[in-house]
C-alpha cells in the first residue's frame, strides 16, 4: 500500500490561505494564549501552537492507544498531582520550550495565589 506524499504539495498562495484560515478559526474559537504584561483583560492574546499538517498514524498504533488509555489517563492524573516532580521536568525543559515555560509561569503564579474559584 503506497501512501501519499505528506505533507500535501501545495501552492504558496494556496498555502497562506491556509494558513489565514485556520488561524482565524484558533483565535476564533478561544485556542488561544495570553502573553506579555496586560493592562486589560486579553491585550495581548495569540493562537497556541498548532500543525497544518498532523502526522499520519497507523491505525494498529491508534487502537492500541485506546486499549491503554484508562491506564494512561490513571498515570497523567498522578503525574498532574505531583508538583514536585513537574518542577524538576520543567526545570530541565524551560529553556528549551518557551511555550511550555510559559504555561508553567502562570501556573505558578496562580498557585501562589490560591487555586480556586469564586462562585457569584
Amino acid at each position: 500500500m503506497s501512501l501519499p506524499a505528506w505533507p500535501p504539495h501545495l501552492s504558496d498562495e494556496t498555502r497562506e490561505a491556509l494558513l489565514i484560515n485556520a488561524t482565524n478559526y484558533a483565535l476564533a474559537h478561544g485556542v488561544l494564549f495570553a502573553g506579555g504584561e496586560q493592562s486589560a483583560p486579553l491585550a495581548h492574546g495569540f493562537h497556541i501552537p498548532f500543525a497544518l499538517f498532523p502526522s499520519p498514524f497507523p491505525r494498529r498504533l491508534f487502537e492500541e492507544s485506546k486499549r491503554i488509555q484508562s491506564a494512561y489517563h490513571t498515570l497523567y492524573a498522578r503525574v498532574a498531582s505531583d508538583y514536585a516532580f513537574l518542577e524538576q521536568i520543567v526545570d530541565q525543559v524551560g529553556d528549551a520550550d518557551p511555550f511550555v515555560k510559559r504555561l508553567w509561569d502562570i501556573f505558578q503564579k496562580c498557585r501562589a495565589e490560591g487555586i480556586a474559584q469564586v462562585s457569584k
